[in-house]
């Protein structure tokens, strides 16, 4: 048998409705603090429940804007700025040096609708001032590749980018490739993780399957 790589964590962000890191969940989680609330991203008049889990837009734009300026992040969508900041917050603990980088960095990203708010907001615009009045800006971070190409540009690190799409499991399933990966050989290291946003197709599909309360 050959010996098998030892693989380590190095850097580690994460972003829920319930706030930013460990210093916000580990309370919220012992306090058994529930992570819904009303929805304010889109009408829910049609729905049978208006409850979802947001994150703090507000506080997303002020951390990100303490790295980038607001025209640098203007055009981005929750789902992409959500990305952009989990992925500067872990590559900046890793202490990731893009300059000393060989390769492009891997980037396994899991997303099951990628960015499907900036679409929706597109077709939105369509529907209520026409075609021609439509921002077609928005959809160039309606996918993953779109998305990840931005945060290379923005981190000033080469990326290579991978997407996982299997629904639920799809976070996990990019971590783990990522696990294999650099056991394998295959890299030295690389960022991975998951991200999805809330916005009416997944209200509406999880809500005619009777799945909300």
């Amino acid at each position: 048998m050959t010996d098998r790589r030892r693989v380590v964590v190095t850097g580690l962000a994460y972003a829920t409705s319930l706030g930013f890191g460990a210093e916000d969940h580990e309370p919220a989680l012992r306090e058994g603090r529930s992570a819904a609330g009303p929805i304010r991203r889109f009408d829910t008049r049609g729905f049978r429940t208006s409850t979802g889990g947001q994150c703090d837009e507000a506080r997303l734009e002020e951390a990100l804007r303490a790295r980038w300026s607001a025209h640098a992040i203007r055009s981005l969508g929750v789902d992409t700025r959500l990305a952009l900041w989990a992925m500067a917050t872990a590559i900046g603990e890793a202490k990731v040096d893009g300059a000393s980088l060989k390769a492009p960095l891997p980037a396994m990203m899991g997303t099951t609708l990628e960015g499907f708010w900036q679409g929706e907001q597109w077709y939105e615009q369509v529907l209520r001032a026409g075609p021609g009045r439509a921002r077609p800006r928005r959809l160039l971070q309606a996918m993953a590749g779109g998305q990840l190409a931005t945060a290379a540009e923005l981190l000033g690190i080469p990326l290579e980018p991978l997407v996982v799409s299997n629904a639920c499991a799809t976070g996990v399933s990019a971590i783990g490739r990522l696990f294999r990966r650099i056991r394998s050989g295959a890299c030295d290291l690389g960022v991975a993780g998951g991200y999805d946003t809330l916005t009416r197709f997944i209200q509406l599909g999880f809500d005619s399957l009777g799945a909300l309360s």
